[in-house]
Formats: structure tokens, sequence, C-alpha cells
């Protein structure tokens, strides 16, 4: 499964009156001088990537054929037993010359790098970070569904 979605890098969208405003050249009615103009510095796109615990080869090939600057986030979720200890980032840096990490709690996605869910633990995507969450106990574990639904 391949999903993605654009966020932005840093800055913040202007508002529907600051771009009503702007067309129609109207000042904003205060006499406190407006803060500098908010605007979306850079963006970039973020590529999630399910696959079950046999999906190793599909992802090498996956990333064999991206460019080295492709100027994407990668999000690599994988179906794992939670005691099952991960070798998918060391298997994945050797098709990839974008580095490779196992996902940390908060970490911000930077472009042109691939992040790896750790075993037994769900992923959630907010503002451009990368949140852990402990899996429901009364319901089945579904990390691709639930980071996919978050992206």
């Amino acid at each position: 499964m391949l999903l993605m979605r654009r966020v932005p890098l840093r800055g913040k969208t202007k508002s529907l009156a600051v771009q009503k405003r702007a067309k129609t050249g109207a000042q904003k009615p205060t006499v406190v001088a407006p803060a500098g103009k908010r605007r979306l510095v850079s963006s970039f796109y973020i590529v999630g990537l399910g696959a079950s615990a046999g999906g190793l080869e599909a992802l090498r090939s996956f990333f064999e054929a991206v460019p080295a600057k492709s100027g994407a986030a990668f999000v690599v979720i994988q179906h794992l037993a939670p005691n099952h200890r991960s070798q998918m980032v060391e298997l994945l840096a050797t098709h990839t010359p974008a580095p490779v990490h196992q996902i940390e709690d908060g970490v911000t996605l930077q472009p042109d790098h691939v992040y790896v869910i750790p075993p037994g633990k769900c992923v959630k995507i907010f503002r451009g970070k990368l949140f852990l969450i402990d899996p429901e106990k009364r319901a089945p574990h579904l990390p691709i569904d639930q980071f996919f639904r978050s992206l």
C-alpha cells in the first residue's frame, strides 16, 4: 500500500481575511503594525508505505528505484509481532542513499529520510511529527490502517 500527502515544512497559510485584504489593498483595522508576512517557506511529500512481514523484497525494489534527492519523507509501517526484533532499518539502509531511522516519539520528519516503525507500536502523524502509541489491547493490531488514517 502507498499513500502520499503534501505537508508544509514551516510557516502558516494566510487566513481568508488576510487574503481578501491583499486582493483589495485594504489595511488591517488596527494601530499596531502587523507582524511579518506569513507564508509557506517550503513543503514536501510524506509517503506512507505499508507492508506485511513478508514485504521486504517489495520495499527493497521500491527504494532502489527512488532517486537519491526525491524531496519526500518515507514512513515504512510493517505488521510485526510485538516481541519480534526488526532489522528493517539495517536492511533498507543497504538499498537507499537516504538515512534510515527507527521512529522515535515526536521526531520531526525531514525530506530525503526514511522512517521505520518499531515493533509493537503504532504511529500517528500530526503537524509533520511522528508519535508512537501503544496498540489498543481490545482491538486488532492494525498499525498500517492507523497511520494512513492519521496521514
